[in-house]
Formats: structure tokens, C-alpha cells, sequence
């Protein structure tokens, strides 16, 4: 289940531990308008209605389809990845050091876990961006741990004078997850909810899949949301975002040229061309001024990368298949406005994850998480 800015995605998946992939049985999407404005309780009523939608087709047709494949056939688990601006991924890196020796106890280990995650979930809820928000912790996940700077998966009765601890904290709008708790309960009440940030599910695969992810940007972009995570030496470091994206756009583009909404945002998509040339020159310069807008907060988003460093060179956008050409001219530019430099933007719904009538790159990415049993929070 991939629960976006503004859809809900359901798929059931079968997880044959003997194959490769896993395999989609039946998949459905369900969108909500683009609405005239974006505020936080009328998205949160809204998405709570198309979560029960979501689950309504999932216990009609997709039962449906799940009994005609295997009629004995049952679903155990409920894998959901959750979006900006509805999740929150904090990762807090701890560190530990003295002139003399010191054993790394499970007991140590133990308070540095907690302090990080404790220092995780505080910083959430001083956050500008999360202010609206009641957070609940879903997970925390160790992601790194290096003694006397080098890292180790065995870090347990080791001599160090130095040990440093990458934690990640994930957290969900409480009103949020209690939807998707009432809605699962009244559709598969015997299946076991698995929340986790779509961030966090994101790392996980690229991870898994092993392009060159030493220093390396992830970017996924939603119908409200653009949502950043930078990953140095193969460690998610830093995540943020900013309330802006696809839906967002439209809604702006809409406004300065007097069109529908649905109709700006098919400007966003691959085969808008003809269309764009159809526009006036006065509305092709509202229109841009709208995408120029929009890499401007895209670029004051890569400013804020959680250290002294600029943005990695690579870039890996997730987003819309309709939408990746744009989103990528997009982020490039922003990229040089923020560096200087040319950045190199990877397209992960093309590269990664498809398959034969299946486009829902969210699904097929949070499915491969599943499948491979990547979640390993504690």
C-alpha cells in the first residue's frame, strides 16, 4: 500500500521467496481531486476517506482477483510506505569519545539507540513543517554503526575510543495511521499493518539494488510534496521537504492562466508539447513563472542538506511516470542554481521499476521492499 499526497495506491503481492521479483496480482489507485486549496485538516479528512476507499476496492475486487488466483489464499501482512507530508524520516547521528578505552557493551549500544531516537523524535516536533502535525512513531532502524571511525556490522565487545551511532526514526500523522488501523481492521482484520516513511522504503531499495550510492540525493516528488534525503558514504544522513508538488503546480498554473486544474497539470506531463504551443505568450509566461517558482523552493531545498557539504552529484528522482521528463529538467536546473555545477538526474520509475501494465512505481517500488524483507526496524 503506498499512501501518497494525494492517492492511495493498493496492490496484492505475492512474495515467493524462489523468484527474483514479486509478483503483482491485482493493483488500483485511488486519486483525489486537485482541490482550489491545500490545508492541513481538509487534506486530512479527504485522505482519511480515500484510505477507506482504497480499502473498499481492495475487499471487493481485489479479493475478488486474489481467490480466482488461489481460492485458499489469504493475506498475512499490510505493507504500507506513507509520503511527505504525512511521514516524517529523521535520522540523528550519536557519537562517543574518549582518550581511554572503552567496551562497546549491548547495554551501551542500547542508550545510544534510545538518546538518538529520542533526540530524533524532538527535533520532528520543532520542526516548521510539522508544527500541524501529531506525530506518532512508527519504527526506528540502526543504519550505521563505525568503531573508532570505521564502520562495523559487529560493533558488541570491541576496545574503541570512539563509536558513532546513524539512527533512523520514522513518524506518521496520528490521525493518519489510525485511519489506515480502523480501515484494515474492518476489510482484513486478521492481516498485520507494516507502516513505514515512503523515505525510509525508498533508501531501503536503492540500497538493495546497488547503483554507486556513496554520495548519492533522493528525491521524490507527490501531488503536495517534494521530499529530499541525502546519503553520504552509503548512509541516509539528512531528510527534509517542502510542501510543493505536482498538484501544488497545477493548482498555481491554473490560477495565473485561468485554466482547470486538471488541464495545468497535464502541462507537467511528456506529450503536453503541442499543447504548451497552443498557449498564449502571455500564459506561457505566467506558466513559467509558476515552474520558476517551483525550482527556486526545490533549490532552497538542496541548501539545507544538514551539513556544510552541497548536494550529491547524482540524483535519483522518483515521481509520476507521466511526470519524470519534466520533474527532471526541473531538478537539474535547480541543482545548477544551488551549485553551479551539472548534476546528473536518474530516473528510478523508468531504470528500476517497471512492469508489462503496471506503472505505479510506488507500488512496484514498495512492493520490491516487501518482497526482499527489507524493513529491519527494531
Amino acid at each position: 500500500m503506498d499512501v501518497g499526497s494525494g492517492s492511495v495506491g493498493m496492490a496484492l503481492v505475492l512474495s515467493d521467496p524462489n523468484l527474483p521479483e514479486p509478483k503483482i496480482l491485482w493493483s488500483h489507485r485511488e486519486r483525489m481531486l486537485i482541490r482550489d486549496e491545500d490545508t492541513i485538516n481538509a487534506s486530512k479528512k479527504l485522505m482519511a476517506t480515500t484510505i477507506l476507499k482504497a480499502f473498499l476496492e481492495l475487499g471487493n475486487d481485489g479479493l475478488r482477483a486474489l481467490r480466482q488466483f488461489d481460492k485458499g489464499a489469504d493475506v498475512g501482512k499490510i505493507f504500507v510506505s506513507i509520503a511527505a507530508p504525512w511521514s516524517y524520516t529523521v535520522v540523528k547521528t550519536i557519537s562517543l569519545g574518549q582518550e581511554k578505552e572503552f567496551l562497546v557493551t549491548k547495554k551501551l549500544l542500547e542508550e545510544l539507540i534510545n538518546k538518538a531516537a529520542l533526540e530524533g523524535e524532538e527535533s520532528a516536533n520543532k520542526d516548521a513543517l510539522t508544527k500541524k502535525l501529531s506525530l506518532a512513531q512508527i519504527g526506528t532502524e540502526t543504519i550505521s554503526v563505525s568503531v573508532n571511525d570505521y564502520v562495523t556490522r559487529d560493533p558488541l565487545n570491541n576496545e574503541a575510543k570512539k563509536i558513532t551511532l546513524t539512527q533512523l526514526t520514522e513518524l506518521v500523522e496520528s490521525s493518519l495511521l489510525e485511519a489506515l488501523q480502523s480501515a484494515a481492521g474492518k476489510i482484513l482484520p486478521s492481516a498485520k499493518l507494516l507502516p513505514n516513511t515512503f523515505m525510509a522504503t525508498y533508501y531501503s531499495a536503492l540500497d538493495e539494488l546497488k547503483p554507486d550510492t556513496s554520495e548519492i540525493c533522493l528525491v521524490d516528488i507527490t501531488a503536495e510534496a517534494t521530499e529530499l534525503g541525502i546519503v553520504r558514504n552509503n548512509v541516509l544522513e539528512h531528510v527534509t521537504h517542502v510542501p510543493f508538488g505536482s498538484y501544488t503546480i497545477a493548482r498555481k498554473i491554473a490560477a495565473a492562466t485561468t485554466t482547470l486544474k486538471e488541464e495545468a497539470l497535464g502541462y507537467l506531463r511528456e506529450n503536453s508539447i503541442d499543447t504548451l504551443k497552443a498557449l498564449s505568450e502571455s500564459k506561457r509566461e505566467k506558466l513559467n513563472a509558476v515552474v520558476e517558482e517551483y525550482e527556486s523552493a526545490i533549490s532552497d531545498l538542496f541548501k539545507r542538506t544538514g551539513d556544510a557539504l552541497s548536494i550529491p552529484k547524482t540524483i535519483f528522482l522518483h515521481t509520476d511516470a507521466a511526470t519524470e521528463n519534466f520533474f527532471q529538467t526541473q531538478l537539474k536546473e535547480a541543482a545548477k542554481k544551488t551549485t553551479g555545477a551539472e548534476h546528473k538526474v536518474h530516473l528510478v520509475t523508468s531504470k528500476y521499476f517497471k512492469e508489462p501494465g503496471n506503472h505505479d512505481s510506488a507500488i512496484l517500488l514498495s512492493a520490491y521492499v516487501f518482497h526482499k524483507e527489507l524493513t529491519r526496524r527494531s
